[in-house]
């Protein structure tokens, strides 16, 4: 857990959060930080392209990956209001814990928050738990597969499967042996390269819900433009083999461009917002969690 005091993203959304309560100052300054969060966000999915080559839609286990993801979907739409989570919230922690944490909830809150119900508390709530989880879920993974007996393939299936954030799911994959981490590896970046298609759904899908004369063709492919990058850097890698210290530079600008993305986030939660959804988003946050872990659990024993 000491881990996650170290998180970039946690501080970054701390310092936000501090900022957005300076009201003359938030005030004078709400173009910028939009344009922060806005640019951050959006350099962040294109270079996230260089990370998910078009290999990790083909593998045996790519079944698994699309359909617990589609599950946790499935079933964060069927329980939150029981849970008593707000629709687009709840997709939010299903994004974060079906594929990438909080880099899944942050390029995907502002296209649900044009429908107009989802607020900047539950966004930022939604990026705390996820965080938080998977940084917990870091030594629950191993804890669980030491306790269950699994096999490194199981191991690996696990922690890639389950685990929100890159980093999370490959520090507790090689914490477990080299053969568990090159399947949490595999499994994590199948993950997130379901990112692109659930963008261009998305995307289209909020925007059959505008009037046409207010989105002209220009409007929208200045809106779509950092999904084609990722889509053409994810490609490229068929045929070209970029240098590691290019690739270096580039994770490099993309972690960069995420910090400045979720401080711009944090410029505007109000803290009575955040306080308000945070309990009930940490649970629902937890009993998705719980849902990928089973069904990991799952597709390894049915697997080995």
């Amino acid at each position: 857990m000491g881990k996650l005091l170290y998180d970039p993203l946690l501080w970054a959304l701390l310092l936000g959060l501090v900022f957005g309560q300076m009201g003359a100052l938030k005030q004078s300054w709400t173009p910028v930080f939009k344009a922060m969060e806005k640019y951050g966000l959006a350099i962040t999915i294109a270079l996230l392209g260089f990370k998910v080559a078009p290999s990790y839609f083909l593998h045996p286990y790519l079944l698994g990956v699309l359909g617990v993801f589609v599950l946790v979907w499935a079933i964060a739409w069927l329980t939150a209001p029981w849970m008593g989570v707000q629709r687009d919230a709840a997709c939010l922690i299903a994004f974060g814990t079906g594929i990438c944490g909080a880099t899944a909830v942050a390029t995907t809150a502002p296209l649900l928050k044009w429908r107009g119900k989802l607020t900047s508390g539950e966004i930022a709530a939604a990026v705390a738990v996820v965080n938080f989880l998977g940084a917990f879920g870091i030594f629950l993974v191993p804890l669980l597969a030491s306790f269950l007996n699994l096999s490194p393939v199981q191991s690996g299936l696990l922690a890639g499967g389950s685990l929100h954030a890159v980093g999370q799911a490959l520090a507790a994959g090689f914490a477990m042996g080299e053969e568990q981490g090159q399947w949490a590896t595999l499994i994590k970046m199948s993950r997130v390269a379901l990112l692109l298609p659930l963008l261009v759904y998305l995307n289209y899908s909020v925007r059959k819900k505008i009037p046409v004369s207010n989105q002209p063709l220009v409007t929208a492919a200045k809106n779509m433009w950092f999904i084609g990058a990722f889509a053409l850097f994810s490609v490229s890698q068929w045929w070209i083999t970029f240098p590691t210290d290019f690739l270096t530079t580039a994770a490099t600008v993309e972690k960069g461009a995420f910090l400045i993305a979720i401080f711009g986030m944090g410029t505007s939660i109000g803290l009575r917002d955040l306080w308000k959804n945070g309990l009930p988003i940490m649970l629902f946050g937890a009993f998705l969690f719980l849902i990928s872990l089973l069904s990991w659990i799952g597709i390894g024993w049915l697997g080995a």
